[in-house]
């Protein structure tokens, strides 16, 4: 396939086509790969990929979940928290994947569990949340 010009659609096939080739770096290196986005105009495209450690278990660490580690206490968080699922305000249940100590109003990272779509929250709300995550709800 020959792409004259960048539109939506060829970038996502590139970013895909991109992602599958640098699989064989991921299995060389022992490291996780994965898309960031990017950017595009008509003539030139800019791919985002980043490439993070695994720990003893093979699970990627990446900055977000250290810092969560690190300074979770600070947001009235536990450490242990980290991967701990919560229930958000619209009922959705997530799991926590990190933090950012540079985001003041929504500085939590969850992964929603039904179909893996990132989202950020306030720590109160993640806090909320894990005291009635798994708790039924009112039919």
């Amino acid at each position: 396939m020959k792409i004259k010009t960048f539109d939506r659609d060829s970038v996502r096939k590139l970013s895909e086509a991109a992602t599958a080739a640098l699989k064989a770096i991921e299995k060389k290196f022992d490291v996780s790969v994965s898309y960031k986005g990017g950017s595009f105009s008509k003539l030139d495209t800019t791919l985002r990929f980043e490439f993070v450690t695994k720990n003893e278990n093979g699970e990627a660490i990446n900055k977000d979940a250290e810092a969560f580690k690190l300074h979770a206490a600070l947001y009235g968080l536990r450490p242990s928290d980290l991967g701990q699922l919560f229930r958000g305000m619209n009922g959705d249940l997530y799991k926590i994947t990190g933090l950012s100590t540079r985001r003041s109003k929504y500085p939590v990272f969850g992964k929603r569990v039904s179909d893996g779509k990132m989202f950020k929250f306030a720590s109160h709300n993640v806090v909320t949340g894990l005291s009635r995550n798994l708790k039924p709800t009112k039919a």
